[in-house]
Parts: structure tokens; C-alpha cells; sequence
């Protein structure tokens, strides 16, 4: 299985996102920001189309995560996945999967991430009655699943996608 090169981004924005709010570990409101960054995408489309507005999402999230401190790059080396995200990376290989994909993307993070219990978007989402059921039905309708997403780079190995979870520092 391969690992999409918009995903691989997703994952640098993810880090990125995570030293902007100030926090050592990457968690899965991290990965949601940094797919809420690349907004051209089809995860993001998906939320726009079942009524989430995206800017107002990313502002919840921000206020949950906020430290008064950033991380500075120097320290990016030190940084740690934490356990909900790794559990969430794992989710995104069982997610594509079940789809019968053979690359890892961007839809199939969203669908792990709505079904991660630890994650300050649930409550959102559960506002909106949004859950992983009506996102992997729109998905489905919408054939998102078992798309190859196209992006200039070429998609990244499996296997450093598996390193990635337990060593963030290998995010390039």
C-alpha cells in the first residue's frame, strides 16, 4: 500500500500545526488542522458538503489547543505522535482497507479521525449530527474511497508511513 503525497503533506501541515499551537506531541485535533490547511482537497470537500463550515471548525480547534508558547523548529526533532493520533494513523490504514484502496489518503484520515472518541471535533461534528456513518456515505456516494488521489510528488512507502507513528521526526 502506498501513502498519498497529499496525505504525506497533510502529516508535515499536522506537525506544523502542532508546534504552532504550542505542543510537543502531534494529537489528532493536529491532523485534522492540517487537513483543514489544505483545503483543496476531498476530505475538506466532504465537510463543506455535509455543512461543516471549515474556518469556524479550525477556530474551535485552535481554542482547545492553543498554548501561549510556540515550539520552536529547534526542538522539532523531539517531537512525539501521541497516542490518540497513532491510533488514528492506524484507523487510516484499517479505513482504506475496508475500502479496498491501495493508497492511503486524505478521505480515508477523515473517516479514522470521526471515529476517534479523544478528538475536540466530536463535539462539533455531533452538533452538526455528522458521525463516520454520513461521512463514509457520502464518501461512497460521491466515489471518494477508492480514488487515487493525482498530486505532483509521488506518493510516499507504507513503510515510512508506519515509522511516521512512532517517530514524527521523520516528517519531511
Amino acid at each position: 500500500m502506498k501513502v498519498s503525497a497529499r496525505l504525506n503533506t497533510v502529516l508535515q501541515y499536522a506537525r506544523d500545526e502542532a508546534m504552532r499551537t504550542g505542543c510537543l506531541a502531534i494529537s489528532t485535533d493536529h491532523l485534522l488542522l492540517g487537513l483543514l490547511r489544505d483545503r483543496e482537497n476531498d476530505a475538506c470537500a466532504t465537510l463543506s458538503a455535509l455543512g461543516v463550515d471549515l474556518d469556524d471548525l479550525k477556530s474551535v480547534l485552535e481554542s482547545r489547543l492553543f498554548s501561549p508558547r510556540m515550539v520552536s523548529f529547534d526542538d522539532a526533532a523531539s517531537m512525539q505522535m501521541a497516542r490518540n493520533a497513532q491510533n488514528t494513523l492506524n484507523l487510516t490504514v484499517v479505513e482504506a482497507e475496508i475500502a479496498g484502496s491501495s493508497e492511503l489518503g486524505v478521505c480515508h484520515l477523515l473517516l479514522a479521525i470521526s471515529n476517534s472518541a479523544l478528538a475536540a471535533c466530536q463535539d462539533y461534528f455531533r452538533s452538526l449530527g455528522i458521525d463516520h456513518a454520513s461521512i463514509s456515505s457520502y464518501m461512497k456516494a460521491h466515489s471518494l474511497l477508492r480514488k487515487v488521489e493525482v498530486d505532483a510528488a509521488p506518493p510516499a512507502s507504507f513503510t515510512h508511513f508506519m515509522q511516521l507513528i512512532t517517530d514524527p521526526s521523520l516528517i519531511s
